[in-house]
């Protein structure tokens, strides 16, 4: 599956933990990950960042810190004959005017995409 994305929003095949990639598209919102490239700014402790100086409250996985950009699910539409959308929560509502837009722009390349996969996947 190509990249679906204009501006911040991007819809592709789940990665949610528990859906099967198969039965899913998510929309996600991409937005600058702030733990990119600061490594230097915790001590490392294994697999984990801690904070430098006082209690270590949290700690942070290696892995945030490799990706320029991290993301979160806005919705989800299952594929499907006549496919829903299931947003999570009121994230999808809350976006400034130009990433709603662009949110309502990329659910209709969505649903397009999953009623056109699903026929494949039933021989329609």
């Amino acid at each position: 599956m190509e990249t679906n994305r204009i501006g911040k929003i991007e819809f592709r095949l789940t990665k949610s933990l528990g859906r099967n990639p198969r039965d899913y598209v998510e929309i996600v919102f991409w937005y600058p990950n702030h733990y990119y490239g600061n490594e230097d700014q915790y001590k490392k402790d294994g697999e984990w960042y801690l904070p430098k100086e006082g209690p270590a409250a949290y700690r942070i996985h290696e892995g945030c810190f490799k990706n320029p950009e991290s993301c979160y699910t806005l919705a989800t539409i299952e594929i499907k004959e006549e496919p829903d959308i299931i947003s999570v929560g009121l994230r999808p509502f809350e976006l400034a005017a130009k990433d709603r837009a662009d949110f309502e722009a990329i659910v209709r390349l969505a649903y397009e995409y999953t009623i056109n996969l699903w026929k494949e996947q039933n021989d329609y």
